[in-house]
């Protein structure tokens, strides 16, 4: 620096980048805060600090920087994040989000015909096996137990008995 100042950034403990896309800081937060933003990042937990409300990012000086960086290192910052269980759950949910989200972007006709006619294929089977009309056992063995077939079409028995002792009164009487 200038002057002999130290440079007040010169950490081991910290490595600063500057990225021109927020998707990277987007991906680590798993939401997307108001750009401009800083985020320290702690690449073997998967923990991240954000400033406190009171940290205006427009307005940066040196002095805000180094009490942000000294809470972290105390760990006095609320830290966000990790390897739990529940950060991978989120994680997953987030990724298959991101990834529906990017394919609609890039072309509608394609998530359309990805997530569309499944969807609308598993939903008319759903409806079919939901309305469909259900058949009691008790009923369908009498309704069984009632019918004959004759050349393929179902008669009632009664009905049978009497077109048969019809048809024997005719012959009879011939």
């Amino acid at each position: 620096m200038p002057n002999g100042n130290k440079n007040p950034f010169s950490n081991r403990h910290f490595q600063f980048m500057w990225m021109d896309d927020p998707e990277a800081g987007n991906s680590i937060t798993m939401s997307r805060p108001a750009t401009p933003y800083i985020i320290v990042w702690d690449m073997e937990t998967n923990f991240y600090y954000l400033p406190q409300t009171g940290f205006n990012v427009d307005k940066l000086n040196v002095e805000d920087i180094n009490k942000f960086l000294e809470d972290v290192m105390m760990e006095k910052s609320l830290s966000y994040g990790g390897n739990g269980i529940g950060q991978h759950i989120k994680r997953f949910f987030y990724d298959i989000t991101m990834v529906v989200y990017s394919i609609y972007n890039e072309s509608v006709w394609l998530a359309l015909v990805v997530f569309g006619v499944p969807s609308l294929v598993i939903s008319i089977i759903c409806y079919a096996l939901c309305c469909m009309e259900t058949v009691d056992e008790e009923l369908y063995d009498e309704m069984e137990q009632n019918e004959y077939t004759t050349d393929g079409v179902i008669v009632d028995e009664e009905k049978y008995e009497k077109l048969t002792s019809k048809d024997d009164v005719h012959k009879k009487s011939e």
